[in-house]
């Protein structure tokens, strides 16, 4: 290891006290920001299921006030050390190089590398989730389709939890634009944190644009996921984000997931495309983009 790289895992690495307190202060801040989240009556689980840009944020502001909503990103911006990691190892958007997500990992006891900044995520994600409903709180799950998120439901369903799931989707660019938008709206914010204009903790610096492409099998196994929890007999609605559509009445959720997903742009949804590109183009002016970024909102202006 040299020099950064050892800076980097000490930044990374978080003790078990220190992870304890920092636990402590998420349910703190759980139980002050959603006190009519608890019920007295039978909790209901919304599990929003999507890849990213689709929508998932839409759709539980759309779900009511009276939701603990939560997911392994969020826990993210509770590490009191990612602001400086990535002013170490930043997040590029048009990068597959390691950065402040990954850059240091460990070995865990399945042999596999594993990322000490997720690890502390993924903790936080499930310590929230174990109080959330051992407290009976109404929860929104949100994440990627994956039968971790099927595991989820039936172990709520099994503490009396009423559970439904919501798969939001969008055509495949527009996916890529919500994206690319979110990573510069993110990297504008820790730009103005550097410059002292915000406060940095809390801060969530955004994912690449470059690791979050869609390959063919991963959309596979996202519509045998969207597949299975239909024939388990879940409440399940596959909405277009956008118009508020849902897709699968009277039809199959997976193929009506995938149809929507594969479709070209339609000339209605024109217009939204022109004002996430405007803003792309803005902003990667205002902080001076690398030429390679720049080549990413270039690729989705020429498709």
């Amino acid at each position: 290891m040299n020099e950064q790289e050892k800076e980097i895992f000490r930044l990374s690495y978080l003790s078990e006290a220190r992870k304890t307190k920092i636990f402590t202060r998420i349910l703190k801040d759980i139980m002050a920001a959603k006190p009519n989240a608890k019920t007295e009556g039978r909790p209901q689980m919304r599990i929003i299921m999507g890849f990213p840009g689709s929508g998932k944020t839409s759709q539980a502001m759309a779900s009511g006030e009276n939701f603990v909503r939560l997911g392994k990103d969020d826990m993210l911006a509770y590490h009191p050390n990612l602001f400086k990691l990535n002013q170490l190892a930043p997040v590029r958007l048009n990068s597959k190089e390691p950065d402040c997500y990954d850059a240091a990992q460990i070995t865990n006891q399945d042999g596999e590398r594993e990322s000490l900044v997720e690890k502390f995520a993924e903790e936080a994600f499930w310590v929230a989730l174990d109080f959330c409903r051992n407290q009976r709180y109404n929860v929104i799950v949100d994440g990627l389709p994956s039968e971790e998120m099927i595991d989820i439901a039936e172990d709520a369903k099994e503490q009396g939890y009423a559970v439904d799931f919501v798969v939001p989707v969008m055509p495949r660019r527009l996916l890529e634009l919500n994206i690319a938008t979110r990573y510069e709206r993110g990297r504008e914010e820790f730009d103005e944190a550097l410059a002292g204009k915000r406060p940095q903790n809390g801060l969530h610096v955004p994912h690449p644009y470059a690791k979050m492409r869609l390959a063919p099998e991963t959309v596979r196994e996202a519509g045998n996921i969207v597949r299975e929890v239909e024939r388990r007999g879940y409440p399940l609605k596959v909405v277009n984000s956008l118009s508020g559509e849902v897709l699968n009445r009277g039809r199959d959720a997976a193929v009506a997931w995938i149809e929507e997903l594969s479709r070209p742009v339609r000339e209605d949804e024109n217009k939204y495309v022109a004002d996430r590109l405007k803003v792309l183009r803005k902003r990667q002016e205002n902080r001076g983009a690398s030429r390679y970024d720049r080549a990413v909102v270039a690729a989705l202006e020429r498709e």
